[in-house]
């Protein structure tokens, strides 16, 4: 299921934190199920972290 976050959207949200090298993102991404189109947005949970070098 293809989810996207879209700043505006209703449902989504998201925030990024540095710590020292590390980066995290996370929040809420929303989309559509394409296999059921008509049961309207789906939204989940996203979290990832990045360590830069």
């Amino acid at each position: 299921m293809p989810l996207a976050y879209q700043q505006g959207s209703p449902g989504a949200n998201a925030q990024a934190t540095k710590d020292g090298n590390g980066y995290k993102f996370s929040g809420t991404a929303t989309g559509m199920n394409p296999s059921n189109p008509m049961a309207g947005m789906v939204s989940k949970p996203f979290e990832v972290d990045v360590t830069c070098p």
